[in-house]
């Protein structure tokens, strides 16, 4: 009886990934709250009193926030990245571990049965 094993579908992972919305958002919101997805649409009333040279200056805090946000996402990801490879390296390194000590064991074939006498 062969096996057919499939590809996993993307859609098919055990686990669940925030979605990139709230991903954005967690880090948004420690470094610009203006600029999580919920408040982005409420921003020209908040700010429709303001002056031009209020708007050049919250442009450019805008532009900090984003420069800031594009390296806490790479921090993220990269963080991310090496705990993912570190348990990969160790689960390899347990399997070959086991790997070697059932090819070991069964170097050591049993006893061959004595005829009865």
């Amino acid at each position: 009886m062969a096996l057919n094993p499939q590809k996993p579908s993307s859609k098919a992972l055990p686990l669940r990934i925030p979605s990139g919305r709230r991903i954005y958002d967690a880090l948004m919101a420690q470094i610009e709250p203006d600029l999580v997805t919920a408040t982005i649409p409420t921003l020209e009333n908040t700010y429709k009193d303001e002056t031009p040279e209020q708007n050049a200056e919250r442009r450019k805090r805008y532009l900090a926030a984003f420069a800031k946000y594009d390296r806490a996402f790479a921090a993220l990801t990269k963080e991310l990245r090496e705990a993912v490879q570190q348990c990969r390296t160790h689960a390899v390194s347990k399997k070959s571990k086991k790997d070697d000590e059932a090819s070991l064991l069964s170097d050591f074939s049993p006893l061959p049965a004595f005829p009865a006498e």
